[in-house]
């Protein structure tokens, strides 16, 4: 089964984050493809800008367990 697994951060260097997050995903998804970086404004209070980024993987596991993985990074 296949899953879109969505990135998103402002704090430090997220592409590096993202990185290690995708790799981190191992042995419950297999990352198949990854969009180009993208970057958002943030609403509310002034903030960085947001990097976002969004993931095409091959599930292995449970989505439940997928979930747990994704919560646990």
């Amino acid at each position: 089964m296949e899953a879109l697994i969505g990135l998103g951060g402002n704090l430090g260097d997220p592409p590096r984050a993202f990185a290690g997050a995708l790799a981190g995903l191992a042995p419950a998804a297999e990352v198949m493809a990854v969009s180009r970086l993208y970057r958002s404004d943030p609403e509310g209070p002034p903030q960085p800008v947001y990097t976002n980024a969004v993931a095409r993987v091959e599930v292995r596991v449970p989505l439940p367990a997928l979930l747990a993985r994704c919560q646990a990074l």
